[in-house]
């Protein structure tokens, strides 16, 4: 027995200096590869980087001294023994800081670390390291009523220390079991430098020396295998469950949009960059009535309101977000306030002048017309019908885009295709047409999808100058929906007038003859669609038209 105590204190004394030494030298390796970016852990992020080979830095060197202390005591050299005691605290003291910053910034919450507070946390640290090890070593004499004081002293200060410890490890579990792909492993992680010196440190106080010892050692071992782990295995260095955190935040904060977050009473809770710069500084205002001049209610009810703002009057289109508990409580509001003002101006610029143009336009066509009937000028009276017909589909098109695609009905696309050719191509007996459309029914609106094969037929048929038109309507079902193919034999759409509908705009050198295809586009478009443009096998055009699925 006696004989197996002494191996057991021999290896005890042997382990506690090989497993801190190592452990430290471990530390150390990593904190110099991560601040320079080397192996293992190049490429890593560089904020994320810097503070935990700091951590890593700091921690191998107390596992350093650590071991040259208990070194120092086997071959009998009279050191200050004292400090080996309170070794996992120290460690878990100069450690925090720049595990406190690499925590807020892998949260997502970096813009709390500033170097004011920084400082302020190595300064709190310092101050307790120096009063940990003035009392160790008995450096100063104190009487046993300053020894309460100090004691008093360094319990708040730890106190102060383990809330940013807790406050810090919560942050960063919670972070993660939010993120889409990582796990609570990798916060586990994250946590476990801090962690395990506290787990030690207040599991040894109130055990026997040996016991204290054999934590210890497996302390500073564990810490050196999780720090590696977390910067090579487990990617800390690379992945960011913050990331969400930060996106969200400069989705409110840099959007173009004003944003307010209101309590349910419509008081400010808070306001993004763009809601100062369109209502300017709040003034001391708390009510959101105040600044944008409306209530919750209104804002709610009102598809567009009217708000004064530094340019002046403004018009929005207001979005009004329940924000609410996991109880279902009403918590408050998020107003997002859209400007629409030029959007407006627009919409009724062309409103009015769609209006007056039509009902000028056919006026003075009839007048032309009628002249010309009396001139009998067959030219200007076939311009005047040109002209007429292109007012009246302008008209048609407008109503037909005024319903957007809500009109939805069961459809069956065979049905449709077959009355769509056989209207256009009955004033063309000569013409030679093939329908080949699988059976398919979609809940789309009808009169938009009828519209839209009906210009593009038309289209194949009229300007079609073949000796023997032939117009094929193919279908087929793809893995997004219905596809439908109107192709022709004859001279196709003109590379100019492709370009205008493929780009989505027009101008003076570029533009279309008519409204056909670019009602045929819109019509497609207002459905969920595509339009687009294939070369035909009958040697002219093939437009293609890609339909949702809504089966």
């Amino acid at each position: 027995m006696h004989t197996a105590s002494s191996v057991f204190a021999t290896g005890l004394a042997f382990s506690r200096v090989v497993v801190p030494a190592i452990a430290g030298l471990a530390g150390l390796v990593l904190g110099v590869a991560a601040i320079r970016q080397r192996r293992p852990v190049r490429d890593a992020y560089a904020d994320l980087a810097g503070p935990y080979g700091v951590m890593a830095l700091m921690f191998g060197g107390c596992g350093v001294v650590y071991a040259g202390i208990r070194l120092a005591e086997i071959l009998g050299t009279q050191v200050a023994i004292q400090l080996a005691g309170p070794a996992m605290s120290i460690v878990l003291f100069v450690t925090l800081v720049p595990w406190t910053v690499f925590t807020l910034r892998y949260a997502g919450r970096g813009r709390l670390v500033t170097r004011r507070r920084v400082v302020l946390g190595s300064a709190l640290i310092v101050l307790l390291l120096g009063i940990e090890v003035s009392v160790s070593l008995n450096l100063i004499g104190l009487t046993e009523q300053q020894r309460r004081s100090v004691r008093v002293l360094t319990s708040i200060l730890t106190l102060v220390v383990l809330t940013v410890l807790f406050a810090g490890s919560w942050l960063v579990l919670s972070t993660t079991s939010r993120h889409d792909r990582l796990t609570q492993r990798e916060g586990v992680v994250a946590v476990l430098p801090t962690a395990i010196p506290l787990l030690v440190f207040q599991v040894t106080r109130p055990s026997t020396p040996v016991v204290n010892e054999l934590l210890t050692v497996v302390g500073f071992g564990a810490i050196a295998v999780v720090t590696w782990f977390g910067a090579t295995r487990y990617d800390l260095l690379y992945d960011r469950p913050g990331t969400g955190t930060l996106g969200e935040r400069a989705a409110v904060s840099e959007m173009d949009e004003v944003v307010f977050v209101t309590d349910r009473a419509g008081r400010l809770a808070r306001t993004n960059a763009a809601a100062a710069a369109t209502f300017g500084p709040s003034g001391g205002a708390t009510d959101l009535q105040t600044v944008v001049g409306h209530d919750i209610d209104v804002l709610i009810e009102r598809a567009t309101v009217d708000c004064r703002t530094v340019d002046g009057l403004r018009q929005f289109d207001p979005r009004v977000t329940d924000l609410r508990n996991g109880h279902g409580e009403l918590l408050g509001y998020t107003v997002t306030l859209f400007d629409v003002t030029d959007r407006e101006i627009r919409r009724q610029r062309l409103q009015v002048l769609n209006r007056i143009l039509r009902h000028n336009l056919r006026n003075r066509l009839d007048v032309i017309r009628a002249h010309a009937e009396e001139a009998e000028n067959d030219d200007i009276i076939e311009n005047a019908d040109q002209l007429d017909r292109l007012s009246s589909e302008a008209r048609r098109i407008e109503t037909l885009m005024q319903r957007a695609g809500t009109t939805r009905t069961s459809t069956h696309l065979p049905t449709v295709v077959d009355e769509v050719v056989e209207a256009i191509t009955e004033p063309y007996p000569a013409a030679d047409t093939s329908v080949d459309v699988p059976e398919v029914t979609l809940e789309i609106d009808r009169g938009l999808c009828r519209y839209a094969l009906e210009q593009l037929v038309e289209n194949a048929v009229e300007h079609n100058d073949a000796q023997q038109p032939r117009v094929a309507v193919n279908g087929s079902v793809t893995p997004t929906g219905p596809r439908i193919t109107v192709a022709d034999n004859g001279p196709g759409i003109p590379e100019a007038e492709r370009g205008v509908i493929t780009a989505g705009t027009e101008h003076d050198l570029a533009h279309g003859r008519s409204l056909g295809l670019w009602g045929s586009n819109w019509a497609v478009q207002t459905l969920g669609g595509a339009l687009s443009f294939e070369s035909s096998e009958l040697g002219g055009a093939a437009v293609v038209v890609d339909l949702p699925d809504t089966r």
